[in-house]
């Protein structure tokens, strides 16, 4: 919203679309500091002076504002510094080295793409976004681009989220003809929903692989599909990037004696639907699992252990972290933790449904004012809400607490578009097509959002007029 370019749209020949692709554009660097002057941190040319810049941020609290002094090194602003260990962490962002200027003039192009070639050399020139483009047009291609740039990074300095560099930040990076892309594959589909492009080493990032394997079996499934079908697929609830561990469940609920729930959860579904009691219980199994297995390592840090290392069961298992340190002359088992996770798992989700625990606010971001945001009505009543990180009707969620979680992210857009009519496109986004409180069109879209309703937004001028419910007229000064 506010960008003078459409991100993500279709012009009626062709359509765009990206999602976050999970590469690294960051650069972490931890500086040693001078004992004797820490504005002086070393490099391979001996000690060198930071430079410093003042910032305000100007507040209704002071007259003056907070005034900041900003350090600036070689490898990019001082984010943390400490005292003790003499050393400082700099911080500095890929994009520091592009063009701003060709990013936008790029950006600029995208509603006039009309091929794939053209595609491909507007997105991979729109600056140091993190995304995965996505293509098609009215001759039936679909097409692929990665259109972040990628750095070489070499030896030791290849790390998912620090590299320790020993020189000046100037990037090299991959040319773009050798960035992932794709055009008209063999199996008919293209894809993306966070997962690594491809396997290449050069891609250093965090990545996703569990709503691929939605997308992999729903593409797989027959040989045509219809917009129906989309709209389904956008709305699907089913998170079978967690039947990985069904069996590991099934055999945890036999060994506490859960005899008859382990039976009716060998035939479970992975349905994250609002009345789902099974799909409570993985989830906070998944959460007492993770807190029993690392928190005797990590304490409360145990939180923050992405939700994919159960992918690494066994390497987790080899390398003793099932171990609970707190027992004495007890070496715990993979199972023996997973029995406790699911012993309290059970007793938390007793009587409940996936509904009861997991929640969706729509709120505009002034709704945390008090008194105002109730008189405007700048939010929605709390609602039971489907959905979680691995279903493509995504909901990422934030736990309030064992048994209390809220989304806070989802899907911002739904769009469909049928080449074989342009004009029948259809849209929908979270809230509304307006975030001004005072307009009609305030939180207008959030019953359609919420029951994977669409609204079709014709594109021919015909069309267009004869949707319209209200016209406006924008007149040079000079023609009044």
């Amino acid at each position: 919203p506010g960008l003078p370019f459409i991100v993500m749209g279709h012009n009626g020949q062709s359509a765009w679309a990206f999602t976050a692709g999970g590469n690294n554009l960051v650069d972490y660097t931890k500086l040693e500091l001078n004992p004797e002057n820490r504005n002086q941190y070393n490099t391979a040319v001996g000690w060198q002076d930071f430079k410093t810049k003042r910032e305000s941020i100007y507040t209704s609290a002071t007259d003056t504002g907070i005034i900041v002094d900003v350090k600036q090194s070689d490898y990019g602003v001082i984010v943390d510094e400490d005292s003790t260990a003499l050393t400082a962490t700099a911080i500095n962002w890929v994009g520091y080295q592009t063009r701003l200027n060709d990013a936008l003039s790029h950006a600029f192009e995208l509603s006039q793409i009309n091929s794939y070639e053209q595609f491909r050399s507007v997105v991979t020139n729109v600056g140091a976004i993190d995304a995965n483009y996505m293509y098609t047009d009215i001759n039936g291609n679909i097409g692929y681009q990665l259109a972040s740039p990628v750095v070489r990074r070499e030896g030791d300095n290849l790390n998912l989220t620090h590299s320790y560099l020993t020189g000046v930040i100037e990037y090299q990076f991959y040319p773009e003809d050798s960035l992932a892309h794709s055009i008209n594959p063999e199996k008919g589909w293209l894809a993306s929903s966070n997962n690594i492009p491809e396997w290449n080493s050069m891609y250093d990032g965090f990545y996703f692989a569990d709503r691929i394997i939605s997308i992999n079996e729903l593409l797989n499934s027959k040989d045509k599909f219809s917009t129906s079908d989309m709209y389904t697929f956008q709305f699907d609830n089913k998170n079978r990037y967690l039947q990985m561990i069904q069996n590991l469940i099934i055999e945890t609920l036999n060994n506490i004696d859960s005899i008859e729930i382990a039976s009716s959860y060998a035939s479970y579904d992975f349905s994250f639907d609002t009345s789902s009691h099974f799909a409570a219980l993985t989830i906070v199994y998944l959460n007492k699992f993770k807190e029993f297995t690392f928190s005797d390592n990590m304490g409360e840090l145990n939180q923050e252990v992405p939700a994919k290392w159960i992918e690494h069961l066994a390497q987790v298992d080899s390398a003793g972290w099932f171990d609970d340190r707190n027992t004495e002359n007890v070496t715990e088992s993979m199972l023996d933790i997973s029995s406790r996770a699911m012993r309290s798992a059970l007793e938390i989700t007793k009587g409940k449904n996936w509904g009861d625990m997991h929640t969706l606010t729509m709120e505009h971001p002034m709704a945390v004012i008090p008194v105002v945001g109730s008189l405007l009505g700048l939010s929605t009543e709390t609602e039971a809400r489907g959905g979680a990180p691995g279903t493509l009707n995504a909901s990422f969620y934030s736990k309030i607490s064992d048994s209390s979680y809220t989304s806070v992210a989802g899907a911002s857009m739904r769009l469909v578009v049928d080449f074989n009519d342009p004009d029948a496109a259809t849209i929908v986004l979270p809230a509304g097509n307006s975030g001004n409180p005072m307009s009609d069109h305030f939180m207008d879209f959030y019953e359609l959002w919420k029951t994977n309703g669409r609204w079709n937004v014709p594109l021919s001028k015909d069309k267009v007029y004869a949707k319209a419910v209200s016209t406006l007229t924008l007149i040079p000064e000079e023609e009044r």
